[in-house]
């Protein structure tokens, strides 16, 4: 009893236990990425609060309503009581400026999304290419086990009946426990790697289920001058970074508006207690650019356009030598495989 009881307990440690029978594709898995990774929910809310930001750049001023009194206790009255109304008059298209500003910001940030999308995409095809490949070993692994046990089995048998040697039983015997070391130590990697698959899509509980792919299939990477044109004019970190050019280009025009002065104007209206009198006050004033002219903003703002243009080509270079490195260790991968293919 003992001995059948450690027999099935060695069953259920060494035979992957799938939760559903049916295999699930990658499309699956994009799609599982796509709609409950952090890292895509975390760039659709930087979107909403870039539109959010684009909406309040484009709002007026508010009105300030007020009371207002003065020249109390002349003559003993109560002086002058009244109301008045404030506005602040936005002049040089600083307001639609700023609102051209804002909606760049907007661009960056749905760029933003697109690269977060991407490189949760490229971590679910990494991952699941390496459950594949794993699911793959332990069927291989198991199918082996299955063979040298039946051939220990009938090793064992030849040995009873005089027709074998001991010594083969136990080579035969040592090629089993050696194959379902390796079958078992797969099992683990392919548990591993459904674990890193769960994570990468922001599920970590989901039970393990059988996939289907093709990892056997070859891709055409084409030339490198190919690939890394595409790489950059595809790449939404190369449209962050022209974007973000655009919103520097329109902000060192905004600091440049500064300079010309907004208006304010105040009306107010009271009623003297000492003459019975309505009184209309009008009030405009506007800040005279004497000292401060924003040279200091300015100045920034020119600099960081400078700064942008810099990381724009930075970032070209960068993704350059990164395919460099990706497209050599992916040429003599294809190789590799082709010859093996052909062999």
């Amino acid at each position: 009893m003992r001995c059948i009881v450690i027999f099935l307990i060695y069953l259920t440690f060494s035979v992957p236990c799938y939760a559903q029978q049916r295999e699930v594709n990658i499309s699956y898995f994009r799609d599982l990425a796509l709609t409950r990774s952090p890292a895509v929910s975390i760039g659709q809310q930087r979107v909403e609060a870039a539109k959010g930001r684009q909406v309040q750049a484009g709002l007026y001023p508010n009105t300030r309503v007020g009371y207002h009194a003065n020249e109390i206790g002349m003559h003993g009255s109560n002086g002058a009581h009244g109301v008045f109304l404030q506005q602040r008059f936005i002049t040089g298209g600083k307001r639609e400026l700023d609102v051209q500003i804002a909606e760049q910001a907007v661009f960056s940030e749905q760029f933003f999304l697109e690269a977060s999308k991407l490189r949760v995409l490229t971590d679910v095809d990494n991952a699941f290419g390496n459950l594949l490949i794993a699911q793959q070993k332990v069927d291989v692994l198991s199918t082996l086990v299955n063979v040298n046990r039946t051939t220990f089995d009938a090793t064992k048998r030849l040995v009873e009946a005089g027709q074998s040697g001991k010594h083969v039983e136990w080579q035969a015997s040592i090629e089993l426990s050696q194959a379902e070391v390796a079958r078992d130590q797969a099992i683990q990697e392919h548990q591993y790697a459904w674990r890193d698959l769960m994570f990468v899509c922001g599920q970590p509980n989901i039970k393990l289920v059988r996939v289907s792919g093709d990892v056997a299939k070859v891709v055409n990477g084409g030339s490198f001058q190919a690939v890394v044109e595409s790489i950059i004019n595809k790449s939404p970190q190369v449209a962050m970074a022209q974007q973000r050019i655009q919103q520097a280009t329109l902000n060192v025009r905004r600091q440049k508006l500064e300079t010309i002065p907004n208006i304010d104007a105040m009306v107010s209206l009271r009623n003297h207690s000492l003459t019975g009198d309505n009184i209309t006050n009008i009030q405009v004033g506007i800040p005279v650019p004497l000292f401060d002219k924003n040279q200091g903003n300015i100045r920034a703002a020119e600099a960081e356009e400078a700064m942008r243009l810099a990381e724009l080509r930075r970032l070209k270079l960068s993704l350059r030598q990164r395919a460099a490195s990706v497209y050599r260790d992916f040429e003599t991968a294809r190789i590799a495989e082709s010859r093996y293919r052909e062999e």
